[in-house]
């Protein structure tokens, strides 16, 4: 299945939390985008995973245990 993971991050300073997860799950991830909204300050991650479902409630799990970030899926295919 191929699904994607909006995450939202408050601050800049939680990316390399985040990025520490996605990467032990470097093999499922298709690609990736980080879009810095400045005047909002706020940071927007969107990563392309090619895994099932009990995989990615797992990462999501893991990625919002994060305090002050916000993410979630959506399954495309």
């Amino acid at each position: 299945m191929i699904h994607t993971i909006t995450i939202i991050l408050p601050t800049n300073e939680l990316s390399d939390e985040v990025n520490g997860i996605l990467h032990n799950y470097a093999d499922i991830i298709l690609g990736r985008i980080g879009l810095p909204r400045v005047d909002e300050n706020e940071f927007i991650m969107t990563i392309i995973v090619k895994a099932e479902k009990n995989m990615m409630e797992k990462i999501i799990n893991e990625i919002n245990s994060i305090r002050g970030i916000k993410s979630n899926y959506l399954t495309i295919k």
